[in-house]
């Protein structure tokens, strides 16, 4: 794992890391999550996982993502 262990590790890793913490805690506070109307299976194995359906085995959770606006705001 020539990216995020060993001696020949990327240099830049830790600071990527924190760069996308960074804008994720910029960006998250503005806008909001809903779930849509599509019914989540949960499927439980090794690892639990959400999906679209029961027939489904690629994990999947849609959200409905929308700027957030303070009630009687115009956006």
């Amino acid at each position: 794992m020539s990216f995020s262990g060993g001696k020949r590790s990327c240099i830049g890793f830790k600071f990527s890391e924190m760069e996308i913490k960074v804008v994720l805690s910029v960006l998250v506070p503005n806008l909001t999550f809903e779930l849509t109307d599509k019914p989540i299976q949960w499927n439980v194995g090794t690892v639990g996982f959400p999906t679209v359906g029961k027939e489904s085995a690629t994990p999947q959770l849609p959200l409905k993502v929308a700027r957030y606006a303070l009630p009687g705001s115009a956006v």
